[in-house]
Parts: C-alpha cells; sequence; structure tokens
C-alpha cells in the first residue's frame, strides 16, 4: 500500500497546525501545555482517519467481495424503499446493468437480488411479529407487501406458516 499518511484535502488544515504547535511551544504562554497536546491530538488523528481511508480503499480493490457487502448494506438501509431497491435503480447506483448484476450478486451470494431482498424483509417482519404491536397488515404495508394476504403467502412458502400463526406461536 503506497501514499501519503495526509490526503491532499487535509494538507492546509495539516500545515496550520504544525505552525500553530511551533508557535505554542515558543510563545511560553499561560495553557501552551494542553493547547500542545491538543494540537498533537488533532495531528493523530487527522493521520489516523487518513491511514483507515487509505487502509478501506485499499481492501476495496483487494478484495471483490465488499462490492457485494457495499450491495448488501445498501439494500438493507433502504428496505423500506421499494424504489431505491427496484434492480434497475440498484444497478445504477452501482454502475452496472441490472442483468450483470443479478448475476454478480448469485455468482457471489448463491442468491438472487429478489430472494435476498425478500428473506431479509422476512427476517425483519418475524422481528416484528415477536416484538412488535403492529397488525400483520401494518406491517405488510411497511414492507411494501400488497396487502396482508400477499405477505401471508409469501411468508408461508419459506417458514411453513403464515404470519398470523407464526405471530401466535410466538408471543411472549
Amino acid at each position: 500500500m503506497r501514499g501519503n499518511i495526509i490526503a491532499n484535502a487535509d494538507r492546509n488544515v495539516f500545515r496550520v497546525l504544525i505552525y500553530q504547535l511551533i508557535e505554542e511551544r515558543e510563545k511560553k504562554q499561560v495553557f501552551d501545555e494542553i493547547i500542545t497536546q491538543n494540537i498533537v491530538f488533532l495531528l493523530l488523528h487527522l493521520i489516523a482517519r487518513n491511514i483507515q481511508q487509505s487502509i478501506t480503499t485499499f481492501l476495496k480493490k483487494q478484495n471483490p467481495k465488499s462490492k457485494i457487502h457495499e450491495i448488501m448494506t445498501y439494500i438493507q438501509h433502504h428496505i423500506y424503499d421499494k424504489e431505491l431497491i427496484k434492480i434497475e435503480n440498484l444497478a445504477a447506483c452501482f454502475n452496472k446493468s441490472p442483468d450483470h448484476l443479478n448475476r454478480y450478486f448469485k455468482n457471489e451470494t448463491g442468491n438472487t437480488i429478489k430472494d435476498y431482498i425478500t428473506r431479509y424483509k422476512l427476517n425483519l417482519i418475524q422481528t416484528r411479529l415477536k416484538f412488535s404491536d403492529l397488525t400483520i397488515s401494518e406491517i405488510a404495508y411497511e414492507m411494501n407487501f400488497t396487502d396482508e394476504s400477499h405477505l401471508n403467502k409469501t411468508f408461508k412458502s419459506v417458514f411453513g406458516q403464515t404470519a398470523k400463526q407464526y405471530k401466535k406461536n410466538h408471543m411472549t
């Protein structure tokens, strides 16, 4: 991993802090020790931030699985917005064609994007059924199912029971 520990965007801040550090040490005024320590603290954090960003960039280039992680994280963060997780919008977001993104995701995870989204939603639904007072209709609406019947059909195809049966069996 080659490069500088200070990014170009931080160079001016770094210079100002170094200048301020030298000035504080030369002036010998009240609180100069505390101010000096804080400047050094800021410099070290700037360096740490830049090193972390370099490592992250390096790992993304070295590990193609990180792209899958990015896609999965994006889906998880936008699971309630059905427009953002449509395959066309996902593909545009990750600069791939819908077909290429689907093939790539399937090759890396063993699941299609649609199956991953459905399974992730169903896991969230299980949690809501166990720990919330929301009705199944409210949960269906929240998770962008057309209605309670559609949620139940999907839920039963994966878990072998309807959402209502699941809720009844897991009442706390």
